[in-house]
């Protein structure tokens, strides 16, 4: 199953699809067969993991219980019988998996489309092209975290709760308020847009107010103001960000890697790039650059 269809199914169960995509989804369910039986076998796993205990014994029992049918010797069975055994198993071993491993979380990701969900606590998140999200299943608004990878705007409902992003980098806490975020394995990057936000980063809080961003790479540490945010809900709308920050928007957008160094990645541009159109990107970058930009092997690199 597609990765976008299986996290509809998980937004949908979990009541975090939005309002608008509900129609359409209950509408494929009555007029497409394989979805709804897709859905049938995501619901039944989804109540099992939501029901059972995951105490050690009671696992252990389970799975000593499934390895003893599977080694018992069966008569021969028809086809049918075999397919719906085949059935029952897989159900099983997915159902006793997810006990063994006390898998509680829910988890989001994009591939080459921007998605928007709705929380239960009524705040709203569009992500990013090849961005996870995911959160624990007792989210509430009493309970508000969550953990990104990738890149995603957020419009945060107010609440007495503070709402926590979890990044590999560092945090964010906030009320209530709208900001974007992008963490990967080189940059740190959070620009907010209306109200304040707290940047937690290796140990140290920065309190953010609208209008400024924060950025960190492997070398340094920047918080300054901005005039329009950066956005990629359409075209890649990059303003006033280092070129480290526009390699690394095109790498989540088109799954590349990069091999660059130097401090001419520091240096500051705003443009404006194409989401589909990867050589139209280079072109535009390395005339505004004076570059010489490639990919070669799905890995940017300087020629």
């Amino acid at each position: 199953m597609y990765q976008e269809t299986e996290d509809k199914i998980a937004a949908y169960l979990s009541g975090n699809l939005p309002e608008h995509e509900c129609a359409l989804f209950l509408k494929a369910l009555e007029s497409d067969l394989s979805f709804k039986n897709d859905f049938l076998v995501y619901k039944q796993i989804w109540e099992l993991t939501n029901q059972l205990s995951h105490s050690s014994d009671y696992i252990k029992s389970g799975w000593a219980d499934l390895q003893k049918q599977v080694e018992t010797p069966a008569k021969p069975l028809s086809l049918h019988w075999l397919k719906l055994a085949a059935s029952i198993s897989i159900l099983a071993v997915i159902s006793v998996s997810m006990w063994f491993f006390g898998s509680t979380d829910i988890s989001f990701t994009t591939r080459q489309n921007v998605m928007e969900y709705r929380l239960v606590d009524n705040s709203t998140v569009q992500m990013h092209y090849n961005s996870t999200l995911s959160y624990a299943k007792d989210f509430s608004e009493k309970n508000r975290s969550v953990t990104l990878e990738g890149a995603a705007y957020f419009d945060i409902a107010k609440s007495e709760k503070p709402f926590t992003i979890h990044t590999d980098n560092g945090e964010v806490t906030v009320y209530g308020t709208q900001f974007t975020v992008f963490s990967n394995d080189k940059l740190f990057t959070v620009e907010l847009h209306e109200g304040s936000v707290s940047v937690l980063f290796k140990g140290v809080s920065y309190k953010l107010v609208a209008g400024e961003r924060f950025f960190s790479d492997d070398s340094s540490l920047l918080v300054s103001n901005f005039n329009q945010a950066s956005s990629w809900s359409n075209n890649l709308e990059l303003n006033d960000v280092p070129l480290s920050y526009i390699i690394s928007q095109l790498e989540l957008t088109y799954d590349l890697s990069s091999d660059l160094d130097g401090k001419w990645l520091r240096d500051s541009y705003t443009l404006s790039l194409p989401k589909n159109d990867l050589t139209a990107c280079l072109t535009i970058l390395n005339d505004v650059v004076g570059k010489n930009l490639a990919v070669k092997n799905q890995t940017i690199v300087l020629n």
